[in-house]
């Protein structure tokens, strides 16, 4: 078992709810429901998915309270593969425990809605008569949530499945809501999880983890679907398999997906990073003062890096509340001056905006401008 000091730190915390223009849910039913999905998927359903291994040694000193960190074993994520063992997309599977009085098996596809009518067509294509099963598509009474900053996914209100990704909980806890409407779960958890919306695409390109109509016609292992637990090496024969066995117990792999962020020395660093620092860093009747010399960008480290883009994803570049107020005891001066605070706050967040704007039309003239020329014929080129 791994305790949750093992996975190192989390994201702050927050929520997003997927539409169906962003995932949707595809249903699977009946008595042969495993048999069928079993020789579609590259994970093998007959076994407890493989939970994702801490990246801190469990030797090192962790805390003697650590607590350890559970995975619903009815939650995987896997790949479905055409014929040629190339993606049609990858996809979270849930296994539903409850029965009818048909003791039928269901399961539920949460699939990124780019890829969902390629998988829906994929589903009916291997669906034979004598398959007695359902596939349908359930967005409308069926909706998926995510939300981060914790690895607790146990004791969920009734009406929801829940469950740690199951690639890496930093990646947050993902939700199944199938009694309650879209914006119930938002109002349930909203006080202790804000609303951040756009912010899952963020954190998986920023994992280098590639989805939906990313990964069409790519392999399995090109992918890192094995890195997150979506392949199954000991299974019996599925579609596209042999591409995959063959990948794999070669070990010729020619090309890997990575998240990379290229990023020029040369210049000087955007103006909203520095406000952004220097307004976590120092009073604001000193801010405009430092602001007039911006300093160019260094060479940046890899964790330096890093600390860029986490403040970047902090969001909003106000900075935490120190006075009597804040603390509870309200007074005239502590007023006024939370007045004055926030006036600033309000004139520099309008000229960072008004700076992001300019930079913003100044790329796009320069982009529009700029033509590649063929150097054999001189002609242009797109």
């Amino acid at each position: 078992m791994t305790t949750a000091s093992q996975f190192g730190h989390l994201w702050g915390r927050g929520h997003e709810t997927f539409t169906p223009s962003l995932r949707r849910i595809l249903s699977i039913k009946g008595e042969m429901a495993t048999t069928f999905l079993q020789g579609l998927v590259t994970s093998d359903l007959t076994q407890d998915p493989i939970a994702p291994k801490g990246h801190i040694n469990a030797e090192m000193d962790l805390p003697e309270d650590d607590p350890l960190v559970v995975f619903n074993p009815n939650l995987r994520t896997t790949c479905f593969l055409d014929n040629r063992g190339r993606i049609v997309t990858d996809a979270f599977l849930w296994k539903m425990t409850e029965r009818n009085e048909n003791n039928d098996q269901h399961y539920l596809i949460d699939v990124p809605s780019n890829s969902a009518n390629a998988l829906m067509d994929h589903l009916q294509k291997y669906k034979l008569r004598r398959t007695r099963v359902t596939v349908s598509d359930v967005s409308d009474k069926v909706s998926s949530h995510v939300f981060y900053g914790t690895l607790n996914a146990s004791g969920p209100p009734p009406g929801y499945t829940v469950g740690l990704d199951p690639r890496h909980p930093s990646m947050g806890v993902r939700v199944i809501s199938t009694e309650h409407p879209v914006d119930h779960f938002p109002s349930l958890i909203a006080k202790g999880f804000p609303d951040c919306p756009g912010t899952y695409n963020v954190l998986r390109k920023f994992t280098g983890i590639a989805e939906g109509i990313e990964l069409k016609g790519k392999t399995a292992l090109e992918t890192n679907q094995e890195w997150l637990n979506a392949v199954s090496f000991h299974k019996g024969c599925y579609l596209g398999q042999e591409l995959t066995a063959r990948s794999q117990f070669t070990g010729v792999i020619r090309k890997r997906i990575m998240p990379l962020l290229l990023i020029d020395t040369r210049t000087e660093v955007p103006r909203p990073w520095v406000l952004a620092h220097h307004m976590q860093e120092n009073p604001l009747a000193k801010l405009k003062e430092e602001l007039k010399i911006q300093t160019p960008l260094p060479n940046l480290s890899s964790p330096s890096v890093g600390a860029l883009l986490t403040m970047l994803a902090m969001g909003s570049i106000v900075p935490p509340k120190n006075n009597r107020a804040y603390e509870g005891t309200d007074t005239d001066t502590d007023d006024q001056e939370n007045e004055k605070e926030k006036d600033a706050t309000i004139k520099l967040e309008q000229e960072m905006q008004e700076f992001v704007d300019e930079l913003h039309d100044g790329i796009s003239s320069e982009s529009s401008a700029t033509k590649i020329i063929d150097t054999v014929d001189n002609k242009t080129i797109g």
